[in-house]
């Protein structure tokens, strides 16, 4: 049988989303009780970042607690720890972790695009799977599914009839790739939104992907036309880290990524503008998290406790999405 990974939001059917969602509810269920299941099985996960990581990294980690898996390993910082900082290739680095017993998962976080592919590739034939918690601007399909999750619980409509906007960092988010073909490509909506200051565009090979659907793309740019459109408006930070990758000349990197900055330096979501949304408009506001309120301050903390905002919410769904992929990937559970 073949390894199972989870990589892209692409591997995941209608009926594969309504399994994930009723398992995740059985997870709640379990965390409420704080019941830990007993389990007969030994294998166990490690948790690889290679970058920052917040609530990817802590739901995971408790996702594991909460189901009796053991976590065999675990770093944030396995660019400056690992053997990564000594010039070790990614493919030697997973290598090492296939050779360890009572090993049955890595979930890796990484700033290369296909990052995740190519670990599942050395891991596959050891039988390990490999959980995607990020690569480069490519995907996250984790924080995608949880997305989705919450968007479900959040509303009486079908998700195929659901307005959704995404917004901000349309270019560079991971979080919206993986969001925008789960939604797209399984549910099958007749638009979806996207809202950004001028000269920011969603990636050419996503916006043709979903027009072969047959979605339309109906474009904003400003967040409070697209509140009073959407369902859900689902912000982002802008993805500074991801600008200049592949400049070589530093100032010419740095012009770069100034200049992306002030695309960037107002967009953003006040109170003042969530008061001007009419109340029977449905919309309510998401984001994956971290809200960047150093350098942008695209949720302003006014608008944190409004009603309309959900991200804190969407954010504890991370733990039972997670025990759900977590209880697929290693069995044998025991539920008390």
């Amino acid at each position: 049988m073949k390894t199972r990974h989870i990589l892209s939001a692409r591997q995941f059917s209608r009926p594969d989303l309504e399994k994930l969602f009723a398992s995740a509810d059985r997870m709640k269920k379990l965390v409420k009780s704080r019941t830990i299941p007993q389990r007969n099985n030994p294998d166990g996960i490690a948790v690889l970042f290679f970058e920052a990581s917040t609530r990817t990294d802590s739901s995971f980690q408790f996702a594991a607690q909460c189901l009796g898996i053991p976590i065999r390993y675990f770093t944030r910082d396995a660019n400056v720890f690992s053997s990564a900082a000594k010039g070790e290739m990614l493919e030697h680095t997973i290598r090492i972790f296939c050779n360890y017993p009572y090993l049955k998962a890595i979930v890796i976080r990484h700033p290369d695009d296909y990052s995740a592919e190519v670990a599942a590739e050395v891991a596959d034939p050891f039988g390990i799977s490999i959980v995607n918690g990020g690569d480069g601007s490519h995907e996250h399909p984790t924080q995608a599914t949880l997305d989705l999750y919450t968007m479900e619980e959040k509303t009486e409509k079908p998700l195929s009839k659901v307005n959704l906007a995404v917004a901000n960092d349309i270019e560079y988010s991971r979080t919206i790739q993986s969001l925008l073909l789960l939604f797209g490509l399984n549910y099958h909506p007749a638009e979806i939104g996207i809202c950004a200051p001028p000269g920011i565009f969603l990636p050419r090979n996503l916006e043709d992907e979903l027009i072969r659907e047959g979605i339309r793309i109906k474009v904003f740019h400003s967040l409070l036309d697209a509140a009073m459109w959407a369902d859900f408006l689902y912000m982002t930070r802008p993805q500074i880290e991801r600008v200049g990758v592949g400049i070589e000349d530093p100032e010419e990197k740095k012009r770069a990524i100034e200049k992306q900055k002030e695309r960037f330096r107002d967009f953003r979501i006040t109170r003042h503008l969530l008061e001007q949304i009419p109340p029977a408009c449905p919309c309510k506001i998401m984001h994956p998290m971290p809200i960047n309120r150093r350098d942008f301050n695209e949720i302003t903390e006014d608008a944190d406790d409004h009603y309309r905002c959900i991200f804190y919410d969407q954010a504890a769904n991370g733990l039972p999405i997670r025990m759900a992929f977590l209880d697929e990937l290693i069995t044998n559970v025991a539920y008390a």
